[in-house]
């Protein structure tokens, strides 16, 4: 079953809402593990799905394990560097979306 993250990007300035921008998406740990990208609609819209996992690897796996801690990284698609991210979701469990908003200034 898949599960989504989403939501919308805003931005000040006078700037498209979504051009040319892109949210990778991440599970919280000592080594982050990516989730994945999507590209921002001119809207400022965005959404990714994922498959439930394994996400907190470790020896001594607990209940929480497959539930990821997400947090989201708004980049311009050209790569040139992070313009927001976002908290951290800690233990995701809502199979239904989780709505991540950013705005940019």
């Amino acid at each position: 079953m898949a599960r989504k993250i989403f939501g919308k990007i805003s931005v000040e300035g006078g700037i498209p809402q979504g051009a040319n921008l892109r949210v990778l998406t991440w599970d919280a740990n000592m080594d982050d593990d990516y989730i994945g990208t999507a590209d921002v609609a001119l809207d400022g819209s965005y959404s990714i799905e994922y498959r439930g996992g394994d996400w907190d690897k470790s020896p001594l796996t607990s209940s929480a394990a497959w539930r990821p801690d997400i947090f989201t990284k708004v980049h311009r698609k050209d790569g040139s560097g992070v313009l927001h991210r976002s908290l951290t979701r800690q233990n995701v469990m809502n199979l239904t979306g989780v709505r991540i908003d950013a705005k940019i200034e």
